[in-house]
């Protein structure tokens, strides 16, 4: 009875430890993007700078789209670390009882 015990926590050790890893690659890449943001700002005053038009408005377009993934990609990643977070305390409270 005291393996299955002792195996147990040993699962439970494994997978906390996986989550605080996993959590700390998520803030690690959300660091990452938002450092990336004022460069993205910078790309729309070059943007400015291109004498044509139509060209200008076809890069700022694409410039949008790639904000909007972006901006996405860090909402999802903060909601990622929430739950792994949520996990993490809910595990803490399962082996306090």
């Amino acid at each position: 009875m005291a393996a299955a015990g002792v195996v147990d926590y040993s699962r439970r050790q494994q997978h906390t430890q996986a989550c605080l890893n996993t959590s700390l690659s998520i803030r690690q890449e959300i660091q990452r993007f938002e450092s990336v943001h004022p460069s993205i700002y910078a790309l729309y005053d070059l943007v400015e700078l291109v004498p044509d038009p139509l060209l200008a408005q076809q890069i700022r377009d694409h410039v949008v789209a790639i904000e909007g993934w972006f901006t996405l990609f860090v909402l999802l990643l903060h909601l990622l670390f929430t739950v792994v977070t949520l996990s993490l305390r809910i595990r803490r409270l399962d082996d306090s009882c």
